[in-house]
């Protein structure tokens, strides 16, 4: 998500070897939790609540094909498999208002996503900061309304890296900047 920052960061440190991981929200908290990864960049739902470790804000944006729902309540949506990040931020935004989430297709592959959206399977989600880059062909953006599905990015450190700290304070920088671009 975040790769061009991470590895500018991280050429500030050539003779620090890191290991990245990817994974959704809950599994990256779950390993670090275990003692598994030093320095864990995560999405957060709670975006109220406001954090220290906060470093900005994903914004999603609703996408559609060329005829979108009327009602985003009682849309389909062609999303990631759970436990997605949006996915779940999205799914509790709908239960606030005694909503079902409709899933019209479960699909990993963002690409792949992008296409069943523009042929109208359903309504998809994509973080603002790519759309502002590039909205793919045939796939328009769609009035949000009182849909709030914003995630917090929150950078969490083990007490234990030391010497580390640095490092993963530059990388928290960078990333912090690119999701902030724009706002």
């Amino acid at each position: 998500m975040w790769r061009g920052a991470i590895a500018n960061a991280a050429a500030l440190f050539p003779n620090v070897s890191l290991r990245l991981k990817t994974g959704w929200s809950a599994e990256l908290v779950d390993q670090f939790d275990r003692g598994q990864l030093d320095v864990a960049i995560v999405l957060r739902a709670d975006i109220g609540k406001s954090s220290e470790d906060a470093i900005g804000t994903e914004r999603l944006g609703i996408v559609a094909g060329k005829h979108p729902a009327p009602d985003l309540a009682d849309a389909a949506w062609v999303l990631s498999p759970a436990p997605c990040d949006a996915r779940q931020r999205l799914l509790a935004v709908l239960g606030e208002g005694g909503r079902r989430l409709s899933i019209a297709a479960e699909i990993q592959d963002p690409a792949m996503q992008m296409e069943w959206v523009r042929r109208g399977h359903g309504l998809g989600l994509m973080p603002m900061r790519l759309l502002r880059q590039h909205l793919p062909k045939g796939v328009m953006l769609v009035e949000a309304g009182d849909f709030d599905l914003s995630l917090q990015v929150i950078v969490m450190r083990s007490p234990h890296i030391h010497r580390l700290a640095k490092v993963a304070d530059a990388v928290a920088k960078s990333v912090g900047a690119v999701i902030n671009q724009g706002d």
